[in-house]
């Protein structure tokens, strides 16, 4: 089968993929009769449905369709790309986050089928995006069948078993479940042991995207970066479980697993050659571990009866989603060198969100006073980084309109986070799912240092601005609103991704970089009076 054909079919299946999140992925059918008048209502009322596919792991799973997505139109146009761009990694991600969010959604429709007394499947969203993720892995994995076909070393395969056991452990607890009817609105009986979304979210992307560093001629230390990463992630998702209960045996298949990884980098990088940071590096690992470390003391103090209870940043919400960034930063930054700059703005922006949001309700542990000093470090080490500023006047004038742009579209989703929209506007306002919010703030944040500091001729002004326009579509479509269920904030959002979109493709014409203003205006010495 030809490449561009298997790229055609990657461009189909994630297309699929996207259109199967708006069906219904769990639907109930008809309950039992004997269940008094209503019971025998709801016969005649016909099925209806629980879910359809945009819960947590669907958003991260569309996030991961767009990149396949984008990844797929680009090779078309250039075939060199093909190698460049991680589509196997991309599709593996598809395909967990496709699994993991119909186990998710079918284990959460059992808590109201066990109350209404009904029965619950899978609906036909859910058949159509696991199908169309597992046709778009495939696809990927032929297009990279010539290193398949390669005799993997043991490394390799202890590596593919290892974190095939660790995603494993995550959809475990989601098959296991099961509630039993004991009576009108009683739950009893059953038992879950899943934790937090966010972390697992973060868990996976590192386990995907770390899987092909495990080959031959990749430098020791970005497995060993990769390992770290995953395992730190593993215990600050584990961390809430604690000594006082009794741990489940797949939280214990995920520590293993996520030690083994470290403990088969540290085997296989005998060659491991650490070098001296600079010293911005070392403030910015310093600062990503302060953020990190702080995670694990206690962020919230639960006060009732007399009695308060500590509970670590890793249980709650906003601070959970704050420490993936500043890990995946740490990971990228010691072992790769990249995109650090975005990463260390939305986890600050995470940790901002989080004071604002709870600061007011509750009281904050010490933990929290450490997670914000590692987030304003975070944005001091971090800004130099973002773009140099350009010494010719005219270009910086010139960049001024788009700048603006992207500083004005980070401010709708970092509002959203924050809770800091009016009331009224709570439900129509964009970016309420906050994975897809999370990913607008990191792609915008690198529009604005491209802008700031990036080369004239930059691809990537008119590539980002395409991919903020596809996240805000998703984003306003979720819930099925019309035309006239957009609020203003949603219209502004779509408006200023259309005018970043024009002025990175004015400035790919030379448009915005041949923008010259007249010498006169710069001469002041000129102007009428200036000489009295």
């Amino acid at each position: 089968m030809s490449k561009r054909l298997l790229l055609y079919v990657l461009l189909a299946s994630t297309l699929a993929f996207l259109a199967s999140l708006y069906l219904t992925w769990v639907e109930a059918g008809r309950p039992a009769l004997g269940l008094g008048i209503n019971g025998l209502l709801n016969y005649f009322s016909g099925d209806f449905s629980f879910y359809d596919g945009w819960g947590v792991f669907g958003q991260a799973a569309a996030l991961c369709a767009l990149a396949v997505l984008a990844g797929a139109g680009l090779s078309l146009l250039r075939p060199r790309l093909v190698r460049r761009w991680p589509l196997a990694s991309c599709a593996g991600a598809l395909l967990f986050f496709a699994l993991l969010n119909a186990a998710e959604l079918r284990g959460r429709g059992h808590f109201f089928a066990a109350i209404d007394h009904v029965h619950i499947q899978l609906g036909p969203g859910a058949y159509l995006g696991v199908g169309s993720a597992a046709l778009a892995c495939l696809a990927a994995a032929l297009l990279r069948q010539d290193e398949l076909a390669r005799r993997p070393s043991v490394p390799t395969v202890l590596a593919g078993a290892l974190t095939l056991g660790l995603l494993t452990a995550f959809l475990l607890p989601w098959l296991r479940l099961h509630i039993p009817r004991v009576g009108p609105a009683t739950l009893s009986g059953y038992e879950v042991s899943f934790r937090g979304d966010d972390t697992v979210v973060f868990i996976a992307i590192l386990a995907c995207f770390g899987l092909p560093l495990w080959g031959r001629g990749t430098p020791p230390g970005r497995r060993l970066a990769a390992a770290v990463g995953t395992a730190v992630l593993t215990v600050g998702d584990l961390s809430w479980l604690g000594t006082h209960v009794s741990w489940p045996y797949e939280a214990w298949l995920e520590l293993a697993c996520s030690l083994g990884l470290v403990l088969l980098a540290l085997v296989t990088g005998r060659d491991l050659r650490i070098g001296r940071p600079s010293v911005a590096d070392a403030a910015v690992v310093f600062a990503a571990s302060l953020l990190v470390v702080s995670l694990f003391l206690p962020w919230l103090k639960f006060c009732g009866r007399g009695v308060c209870a500590p509970a670590s940043g890793w249980m709650q919400t906003w601070s959970a989603t704050a420490g993936g960034p500043a890990v995946i930063l740490l990971v990228l930054l010691l072992g790769f060198q990249r995109l650090f700059a975005e990463l260390a703005v939305g986890a600050a922006v995470y940790v901002t969100a989080t004071g604002l949001e709870i600061g007011p309700f509750t009281q904050l542990g010490y933990g929290a006073p450490l997670g914000f000093a590692g987030a304003a470090l975070l944005l001091l080490g971090s800004a130099r980084r973002l773009g140099d500023v350009p010494t010719d006047r005219r270009r910086l004038l010139a960049r001024l309109l788009p700048m603006a742009a992207c500083l004005a579209f980070l401010a709708i989703p970092i509002a959203a986070l924050a809770n800091r929209l009016s009331p009224h506007l709570q439900f129509d306002a964009p970016w309420r799912l906050y994975w897809l919010g999370a990913a607008a703030i990191l792609v915008a944040t690198r529009l604005l240092g491209r802008w700031l500091g990036g080369p004239r001729d930059d691809a990537e002004l008119l590539l980002l601005p395409l991919a903020l326009l596809a996240l805000t579509a998703l984003d306003l479509t979720v819930f099925g609103r019309a035309l006239g269920m957009i609020s203003w904030e949603g219209w502004v959002t779509v408006g200023l991704c259309l005018l970043l979109a024009v002025l990175g493709w004015l400035d790919r014409k030379r448009g915005l970089d041949s923008f010259r203003v007249p010498d006169e205006i710069w001469r002041v010495d000129r102007l009428p009076g200036a000489e009295s």
